[in-house]
């Protein structure tokens, strides 16, 4: 059984703020870019500059978000086609403090990514 928005919202709060004790743990946003559909599961967690980028899967595509811990800093950067390299765990690869993934954009197909943590741009 997936796990609702809600669940999801709280797995990844947990997994971001899993050092402090369960009591100072709590939900940051609810990740959930369609509320009929439900799950989000946020999956890919990776630490860039003091920020968390994850991605969640809802409705068919595939979300790149960008957190610090707080709802007002926790944004989406961009949607995708899918699913990152055909899994719903991307396979993020640090360089120069930026991330690099393979993505499908809805018109190019797949190709090489990369985000800084605020934007993301096709490696062309």
């Amino acid at each position: 059984m997936r796990p609702s928005s809600f669940a999801a919202a709280a797995l990844f709060a947990s997994a971001l703020l899993s050092t402090l004790p369960i009591h100072a743990q709590s939900v940051v946003v609810d990740l959930s870019t369609t509320p009929a559909v439900g799950d989000s599961d946020p999956v890919g967690f990776h630490t860039l500059g003091g920020k968390t980028i994850f991605t969640t899967f809802n409705d068919g595509q595939e979300f790149l978000w960008s957190s610090d811990g707080t709802p007002a800093g926790t944004v989406l950067i961009k949607s995708f086609a899918t699913s990152f390299l055909g899994t719903p765990n991307p396979n993020f690869a640090e360089l120069s403090g930026e991330l690099f993934f393979w993505a499908s954009d809805f018109t190019n197909g797949f190709e090489l990514w990369k985000t800084d943590g605020t934007t993301v741009v096709a490696v062309r």
